[in-house]
C-alpha cells in the first residue's frame, strides 16, 4: 500500500510519498491471529511492566517537548524482551502537531500509529487497550488517550495500515522496542504508552500526582 501524505519541507501542495508495507508487521502467532480473528483482547507481555508503567516508575511532572527527528536520532540501548526500565526511558515526550500518516490495530491490543516527521523520518507510537492498563497506576490516564485515539481513528484495520492524514499533539513515555521488521524508528525508538493524544492545538494537561504508596523507585539498568 502506497500513502500520499503532504511534503514535509519546501513545496507546498507536492505530495511525499510513503510506502507502507503491512507484510513487515506479520510476525503474529497462531494464538495472536485467532485473537484478532474471535475479537478477543489478548495483552502484550514483552517488557510488560515497563510498557504499562507497572515497574513503579513514576511519571515526570514536565514533559520534553521532542520531535521525531530527535527520537529517531537517539543511540538505543542493548534491549532484549526481558529488558527493565532503562535510564533513558525515564522521559516523558511531547510531540507538537506532528503528522499521523497510518494506524493499525496488533494482536497484542496495541493501536500502532505511524508518524511523519519533517524530514521524512518515521516514528511509531503506542497504545494498548484499556483492559491491559488496569493494573497500571496511570490507568484512568492510559485509557482516556486509547479512547481519544480510537475516536480519531475509528477505522484502523487489524490485517494493515489504514491511511491516515491527521495532525496530534501526543504525549507518551520514551520506549525502545526490540527491533522485529515493525514500522517506524530504526533504532526502536517509540512513545509507549501513549498518555494523551489530541487532533486540536491545546497543550497535554498536568501529569497527575500518584498517592505515596505507589511512588516506588523505577527499576534501571545501565545502558
Amino acid at each position: 500500500m502506497t500513502v500520499v501524505a503532504p511534503p514535509a519541507s519546501t513545496k507546498p501542495g507536492a505530495p511525499g510519498v510513503v510506502t507502507i508495507n503491512p507484510a513487515l508487521e506479520d510476525g503474529l502467532t497462531p494464538i495472536q491471529k485467532f485473537s484478532l480473528s474471535h475479537g478477543v483482547v489478548a495483552c502484550g507481555t514483552e517488557r510488560g511492566d515497563v510498557k504499562h508503567l507497572t515497574d513503579g516508575f513514576v511519571l515526570p511532572a514536565q514533559p520534553i517537548v521532542m520531535t521525531p527527528e530527535q527520537l529517531v536520532g537517539m543511540a538505543a540501548p542493548p534491549v532484549t524482551q526481558t529488558s527493565p526500565r532503562f535510564p533513558v526511558e525515564q522521559q516523558l515526550v511531547v510531540l507538537k502537531r506532528v503528522h499521523v500518516i497510518a494506524a493499525k490495530q496488533e494482536a497484542d491490543s496495541d493501536l500502532h500509529v505511524l508518524l511523519l516527521g519533517r524530514t521524512g523520518a518515521e516514528l511509531n507510537v503506542e497504545a494498548p487497550q484499556a483492559q491491559c492498563e488496569s493494573g497500571s497506576p496511570y490507568a484512568a490516564l492510559l485509557a482516556q488517550a486509547r479512547q481519544s485515539m480510537d475516536v480519531a481513528m475509528p477505522n484502523a484495520s487489524s490485517s494493515h495500515y489504514t491511511a491516515l492524514d491527521l495532525r496530534a499533539t501526543i504525549e507518551g513515555v520514551l520506549f525502545f522496542d526490540v527491533l522485529h521488521g515493525q514500522r517506524g524508528a530504526p533504532n526502536g525508538a517509540e512513545l509507549h504508552p501513549v498518555l494523551y493524544f489530541s487532533t486540536t492545538s491545546g497543550p497535554p494537561p498536568p501529569v497527575p500526582t500518584l498517592p505515596a504508596t505507589t511512588t516506588q523507585p523505577a527499576a534501571t539498568t545501565s545502558p
